[in-house]
């Protein structure tokens, strides 16, 4: 037969594809090697094996999507590779790594020794989990948005992040992922993090980052854990999450009762739950800010509340408060206009409240300080109380993660069902004229203040709505503006 150049070259194509083919499905070989210029396919549904390292050479190609089995070493020489949408699996019996920037579908470990990061690896759909550990070293294994994990993560199925890689996540949106870490410095034992998002605005790139220290964080003393977890996070803004760590009782120095879930960077640490000493667990709720969490005793005592809030009894205009009065003149010192009280309910059950202040002075600029017990750090309503006015709650709960929480009742939208009334200046004021205080303005209020009026009563008593020390026409007149309204108590 007559062979002319062009069936020449396409033999020599053909000789060549099925070396390659040849290389990733023989033991002959020390190595399987893909050359530049080579691309090399497989198919869906299709399995390759490789027995030995299978190197893809700079400028050569790899595309899985079928399945790709490895029982040594996959290097990858190019800078970066989509490897495909299909199935990487790593089970050989001793340790193998995979080297270069690789992106690809499915990773499945299934290798008791383990399986070594060579750089930072994307997957895209599965993680698969089923024996060994992915050490991480100095790369970043990333979940994409789509990707899942299966498999058996445990102590002897997990990812070891103890150096500076990290586990990476993607979120679409609100929901939860447990990242399966943890370490292997001596024993192996896993510490894994469940994160749970509430709410929070996420970027298309973002990502949780999680690592961990198989150690004391620095300056821990007396009751504590000998480990800590850094949580950093890219393209995510106002984020609110819970947070769950595992650890294990040979991390407990001193009295583990004593030991509370604690974010320690960035400064100044707060405190969140007490560790559950049964399940060996940390755990925070309604979490605002990633960082570095440990089991250590309570930081804080106390958290600040400021609150911003007129009542529109007492208001003057632009944005302050008269002082009530009593007969005698003021009825507080200094600038304080009034008393409230105020409570915190929580998020789940608002029947069910967590911490109440019934002596909290309100000054005459609207502002309100007072101190809530550390314990109080998950979500709550929060709910203000006054003496003659309708009760208003926050419009959501509100995080009670750290030290400070501020939350301002300056318009009706942050007011449960909007429950706040607009002034002649634009100031929102809570509606006054609830003097019997049973959730409405309503003709008890008024029959009970016209009962006193008539009366000639006076001093600092509910029926003074307006505040100042008499019981009159005028307090007639908002409880009766409010009532042609029927104004009354919004709650959740």
């Amino acid at each position: 037969m007559k062979i002319n150049k062009s069936n020449f070259r396409a033999l020599i194509v053909l000789t060549l594809i099925f070396f390659v083919w040849c290389h990733f499905s023989t033991t002959a070989k020390a190595q399987d090697i893909l050359p530049s210029s080579t691309e090399f396919n497989i198919s869906s549904g299709a399995v390759k094996a490789s027995m030995q390292n299978a190197v893809v050479q700079t400028g050569g190609g790899l595309t899985v999507e079928g399945t790709l089995i490895l029982k040594k070493n996959l290097y990858n020489q190019n800078p970066t590779a989509d490897l495909g949408s299909g199935t990487i699996e790593f089970s050989g019996t001793t340790a193998q790594s995979i080297s270069g920037q690789n992106t690809i579908g499915t990773l499945k470990v299934n290798n008791p020794t383990g399986l070594d990061l060579g750089g930072n690896l994307t997957v895209n759909t599965l993680l698969i989990l089923q024996n060994g550990h992915i050490r991480l070293g100095d790369n970043n294994l990333l979940l994409g948005m789509s990707a899942s994990l299966s498999g058996s993560p445990s102590v002897s199925s997990m990812v070891t992040s103890t150096g500076s890689g990290e586990f990476r996540k993607s979120f679409s949106g609100s929901g939860a992922f447990t990242f399966p870490v943890g370490d292997n410095t001596g024993i192996s034992e896993f510490t894994p993090v469940s994160l749970t998002f509430i709410s929070g605005t996420f970027a298309p790139e973002n990502y949780v980052g999680v690592k961990l220290s198989n150690s004391a964080y620095p300056g821990s003393s007396n009751n504590y854990l000998n480990r800590y977890w850094t949580i950093v996070q890219s393209g995510i803004t106002t984020p609110m999450f819970d947070a769950m760590f595992q650890y294990v009782t040979a991390d407990v120095v001193g009295n583990e009762s004593e030991i509370s879930t604690s974010r320690v960077s960035p400064p100044p640490a707060v405190s969140f739950n007490p560790a559950n000493t049964v399940l060996h667990q940390l755990s925070a709720t309604g979490v605002t800010e990633f960082g570095i969490f440990t089991g250590i005793q309570s930081v804080n005592l106390n958290k600040t509340l400021n609150l911003g809030l007129f009542l529109e009894g007492l208001y003057a205009g632009n944005g302050t408060m008269n002082k009530a009065q009593n007969i005698a003149g003021n009825q507080l010192g200094g600038n304080i206009s009034d008393i409230l009280a105020v409570e915190l309910h929580q998020a789940a059950n608002y029947n069910s409240v967590s911490f109440s202040d019934n002596n909290v002075s309100l000054l005459t600029d609207g502002a309100a300080t007072l101190s809530v017990p550390a314990a109080n750090n998950g979500l709550f309503y929060i709910t203000i109380k006054h003496r003659n006015s309708v009760t208003v709650t926050s419009k959501m709960p509100v995080s009670f993660s750290a030290t400070t929480v501020t939350y301002n009742f300056d318009s009706p939208s942050k007011a449960y069902g909007d429950n706040l009334k607009l002034t002649f200046d634009g100031h929102s004021v809570f509606y006054t004229g609830d003097v019997n205080q049973d959730g409405t303005v309503n003709m008890q209020d008024l029959i009970i203040t016209s009962n006193k009026a008539t009366a000639f009563s006076t001093g600092y008593i509910p029926e003074d709505c307006n505040g100042d020390g008499f019981i009159d026409a005028l307090d007639l007149i908002l409880i009766d503006n409010n009532a042609s309204h029927s104004i009354t108590e919004i709650l959740p």
